[in-house]
């Protein structure tokens, strides 16, 4: 009677672990979906343009730099936060005023695959030379930014303004890409960049 019964357990034991396995790889799964799979962060540099790009004297006056931080909430959107440097003029000789312009800014990006548009198809067919040129995405940018203006160190004027942007990026590897995209900050600022970024995106 204990053999039949010990044997019974045994087998109750056994019949039991392939439900224990599968529960313990699910909530593994579960753990690794906590929405670190969805940063992403970036910086890069371009040219300024606008208000901005008026007021730096020569090309080394004019480039610009930004940094950047996003969440993916889906396939078609984007939250993203970043800090932008559209001009930073100084004049070593004392001659003339030191400038410069940054700014902080908060935006949602909307994003559409580029084969989701089949009129982009001619266009795409020579972009072959860009890896991975068959994933890239098209987005819009639209946000609000606190920005900034210096003259030799002291705020002269401030604001908070839309900033507009449009661009394309591409995924260059496992979690490396890149970016190129036009923004504009409108307002007092009345200020364009032209960029181009690398990114680092954890999906």
């Amino acid at each position: 009677m204990k053999k039949t019964n010990l044997a019974a357990l045994l087998a109750l034991a056994l019949g039991s672990t392939p439900v224990f396995a599968y529960d313990y790889s699910y909530t593994q799964e579960q753990r690794s979906t906590n929405g670190f799979e969805s940063l992403y962060a970036g910086a890069g540099m371009g040219i300024a343009g606008g208000d901005a790009g008026e007021k730096c004297g020569d090309l080394v006056d004019c480039l610009t730099w930004k940094s950047f931080v996003g969440y993916r909430t889906g396939k078609h959107m984007a939250l993203e936060a970043g800090f932008h440097s559209l001009l930073d003029a100084r004049d070593d000789s004392g001659v003339n005023d030191d400038l410069s312009l940054t700014g902080l800014s908060m935006s949602v990006l909307g994003i559409t695959p580029a084969q989701e548009l089949q009129f982009l198809d001619p266009v795409m067919q020579y972009l072959d030379f860009i890896p991975n040129a068959q994933n890239m995405e098209l987005f819009g940018k639209l946000g609000m930014s606190a920005w900034k203006s210096k003259v030799n160190g002291d705020v002269a004027v401030s604001g908070t303004d839309f900033i507009l942007g449009a661009g394309a990026q591409v995924k260059l590897g496992e979690n490396l890409g890149a970016r190129s995209e036009v923004e504009y900050l409108g307002g007092d600022a009345d200020s364009l960049n032209y960029g181009a970024s690398l990114t680092y995106s954890t999906f």
